[in-house]
């Protein structure tokens, strides 16, 4: 009946080659893929914040001593500063950023941070620094990269 004509279509090479099926062929993968690694977070954003802390801490861990003073030696955090060509090559960024002449000196770093689009992603790296500065490694100094005037 009309679920064999649907699953035909589905099969179908007119059905691949459409440019709109690819896309939407692309999202559902991209969809699974996400809730592949994410099996167990009902909130997608706590597990970004969890992931990126346990990284953060672990590389801030590694560098740990204690300075003669008794202050721990510091471990600077360079936040994210991809360019929209390491974006796109994320899992769903192809969503998200378009293709740029020049894209060293375009969309990144700071000017990225305070973008209507970007601010909330932002927001989720400086929980996850506060995350594991919380675990005790106090020794974590963030670092913004790619500062410049409009």
């Amino acid at each position: 009946g009309q679920r064999n004509k649907i699953e035909n279509i589905k099969k179908s090479d007119l059905y691949h080659k459409d440019p709109f099926n690819q896309e939407i062929i692309r999202l559902k993968q991209t969809l699974d893929k996400i809730r592949e690694l994410t099996v167990g977070y009902d909130n997608k954003e706590e597990y970004y914040v969890k992931k990126l802390a346990e990284g953060i801490a672990t590389i801030a861990a590694g560098v740990w001593k204690t300075l003669s003073d008794g202050s721990p030696a510091e471990c600077v955090v360079r936040l994210s500063d991809f360019k929209t060509n390491e974006y796109a090559n994320l899992i769903g960024g192809w969503i998200y950023e378009g293709e740029e002449n020049n894209p060293m000196l375009g969309f990144r770093g700071c000017s990225r941070y305070v973008h209507d689009e970007f601010q909330q992603a932002f927001i989720l790296e400086l929980r996850a620094i506060k995350k594991a500065r919380d675990w005790g490694l106090k020794n974590i100094i963030p670092m913004l990269p790619f500062c410049r005037s409009p």
